[in-house]
């Protein structure tokens, strides 16, 4: 947000916000570096040791004054904050990382000298195999950065402030996003289950070595077993023979078809 005549501005999140994954020794020793990105679970990550919330207050703010153009960045203080938020008990092997902090600094902008606030909440998982990490992957939980001309920003913060308290949950939002997320969820388990089944009854027929075939005359399906034949035929009792190669079946018998799907 910006005010109207330009000069106070304030970011909430970060609008590029992505999960970080850790540069783990094994990552390392394929040649991994921080700053590469790579999809391990299906999502994009970018590779990045983990940055405490006190760390990545600073990175943030720094980003925003320099996309901004402010020149002569210099920090004035930095600090951890408390973690309030209390996280669930972690099972063996698994450590949960949370930290607070923020970060003040200063800058030059249009000839004007500014004031600049970062605070960040950063959080994420990290498994061990004893004391070696085998994966890990973090997040900028909370971020906001404010930027205003010294002197200007207790009203920054004000504003901040008041936008912070004055956010609502929409409860009928989240209703509907948590249905739509369960509709989804239920058609994907629904289609898996289908292609589990199908796939089960294919490898049980491939297992016993038999094939679905059909009747085109009475429209029957019967399991033939696999002999090497091209073709099958079967006649009025149920008699099923294997052919091979182009030749017309025996008097009364008709050219069975795979099962359609």
């Amino acid at each position: 947000m910006v005010s109207p005549n330009g000069l106070i501005k304030i970011v909430f999140g970060d609008p590029a916000a992505i999960a970080y994954g850790e540069l783990t020794p094994m990552m390392a020793s394929l040649g991994f570096h921080e700053g590469q990105s790579y999809t391990p679970r299906g999502e994009p990550e970018i590779v990045k040791n983990y940055r405490t919330g006190e760390v990545w207050s600073e990175a943030l703010a720094r980003k925003e004054l320099a996309d901004d153009k402010c020149t002569d960045i210099k920090v004035i203080s930095h600090r951890a904050i408390p973690f309030k938020r209390p996280s669930l008990p972690s099972p063996q092997g698994v450590e949960r990382r949370d930290t607070a902090g923020e970060t003040y600094l200063t800058c030059t902008l249009n000839g004007i000298l500014y004031s600049a606030y970062g605070f960040s909440e950063t959080g994420g998982d990290y498994y061990y195999q004893g004391s070696q990490i085998l994966a890990g992957v973090w997040t900028d939980d909370t971020s906001v950065v404010l930027l205003a001309p010294q002197g200007m920003g207790a009203s920054a913060m004000a504003v901040a402030d008041h936008m912070l308290r004055s956010l609502q949950w929409d409860q009928a939002w989240w209703q509907r996003q948590f249905h739509a997320a369960v509709a989804q969820a239920n058609s994907v388990y629904a289609q898996a289950t289908q292609a589990i089944a199908s796939q089960g009854q294919s490898w049980d027929q491939t297992i016993r070595g038999v094939e679905p075939y059909y009747n085109p005359q009475t429209g029957k399906t019967v399991e033939v077993q696999v002999t090497g034949a091209s073709r099958y035929a079967q006649d009025a009792t149920g008699d099923t023979i294997g052919l091979v190669g182009t030749a017309n079946p025996p008097p009364g018998f008709v050219v069975m078809g795979k099962k359609p799907q």
